[in-house]
């Protein structure tokens, strides 16, 4: 009877079982953790979001937020559950595409290696279940498996879903170009690209027209956060987390735009000169012509942005573990995401969730190595693939 699951289907319902019975064995306090689930149940019960208050992320979750707190009638407990459900079905819709991808990209591989590690990394990871970011990802991994399907249309309503979700999906697009320049189907890309921006574009013109300040206040308020958890964040002397602190009035759109910490000593402007440089580097010198290269250049956009990025939460590592599984030799792949778990487990919740800020000096600058180190491996990946014999 298993022979008759699609292979692809097997580890993700592995996954939900083994997900609730690890969610049902812990109390709610644990289900809880050091995640965002009260901040999203106290966001749920605070009118509609963009139009009674402003928010500091994208219009598509605040909204599903909202309506899955009406849903519960307002009940805590049956409002975290139904959000941990979701994020849960999102999680193994990510080991559906992750496998087919693993199948797409590396055929030669018959253990499936690839997929175990990340079906062992999401089942104990609590951001997966405690932050929205697995819905982002999800979006991300079906665009991609999409895209290489050369189901465009689908693709790129994944990508803009995702884009709703987090601004991240949007790292894929670049990626989708460059392949589509080297396969020389730079009209579908072009076509896919308008109706993502559209479809997003949409969206916002909505928001802007029933309320301005509120949604321009929800676009301005990540650009207030200053500098967490990040080489930069060092350097200015900002040893806390990312989080808006609870006396934020949500009501004001004034306050989205308060900065938080210590001012940049330098400005994110000008380091992205010097970045951005890198990114125009791996685009002209990369070697594209597969999926595996996409992914490639991929991961090496991710990792060049978070570089140059001001701000890190861990929960954004969700995003990098499927493209460094998927991207790298699989010893190194293996030990990448096993090292950088480990790093961001003992940043949050280990060391910041019990006032240990101090620890900061340590994880960060071995994270960022981490970072530096797989970005030029990528890099070097790219430039040394070679292409295809024509007609191979």
């Amino acid at each position: 009877m298993l022979k008759r699951i699609p292979e692809s289907l097997r580890l993700p319902g592995l996954f939900i079982f083994a997900r609730l019975v690890l969610l049902v064995s812990l109390p709610l306090e644990g289900v809880r953790g050091y995640g965002d689930l009260h901040h999203y149940t106290w966001q749920g019960g605070m009118g509609i979001p963009y139009l009674d208050f402003w928010v500091e992320y994208p219009p598509l979750f605040p909204f599903i937020n909202r309506l899955l707190y009406l849903a519960s009638g307002g009940v805590e407990h049956v409002f975290e559950t139904l959000l941990v459900l979701l994020f849960t079905l999102a999680q193994a819709g990510c080991l559906v595409w992750f496998v087919r991808l693993e199948q797409r990209l590396h055929p030669q591989e018959t253990q499936h290696w690839r997929a175990w590690v990340y079906f062992s990394l999401l089942l104990v990871l609590p951001y997966g279940w405690r932050h929205f970011d697995a819905l982002a990802v999800y979006c991300l991994l079906a665009g991609m498996g999409l895209y290489l399907e050369k189901r465009h249309l689908q693709a790129a309503f994944a990508i803009a879903a995702g884009v709703l979700f987090k601004l991240f999906p949007l790292f894929v697009l670049p990626a989708f170009a460059k392949l589509s320049w080297q396969r020389g189907e730079i009209r579908r890309f072009l076509l896919m690209t308008a109706l993502v921006l559209l479809l997003c574009g949409a969206v916002y013109g909505l928001l802007f027209m029933v309320s301005p300040h509120y949604t321009a206040a929800s676009l301005a308020s990540q650009g207030s956060k200053g500098s967490w958890q990040t080489v930069w964040a060092l350097w200015d002397g900002n040893l806390g987390t990312g989080s808006f602190p609870p006396t934020a009035d949500r009501t004001d759109p004034a306050s989205a735009r308060q900065s938080a910490g210590n001012p940049p000593r330098l400005s994110p402007w000008i380091s992205l000169g010097i970045f951005g440089l890198l990114g125009v580097l791996l685009l002209l010198r990369s070697n594209v012509h597969d999926g595996l290269g996409m992914v490639n250049f991929l991961t090496g956009a991710w990792l060049i942005f978070l570089l140059w990025s001001p701000g890190w939460s861990p929960q954004w590592l969700l995003f990098l573990l499927p493209l460094l599984l998927l991207a790298l030799p699989l010893p190194v792949s293996i030990l990448s995401s096993a090292a950088l778990t480990a790093a961001s487990v003992l940043e949050w919740p280990v060391l910041l969730s019990r006032g240990l800020n101090w620890g900061l000096w340590y994880t960060i600058p071995l994270r960022t190595g981490l970072f530096g180190l797989l970005a030029a491996l990528i890099f070097w990946q790219l430039i040394t693939r070679r292409s295809p014999p024509p007609g191979g």
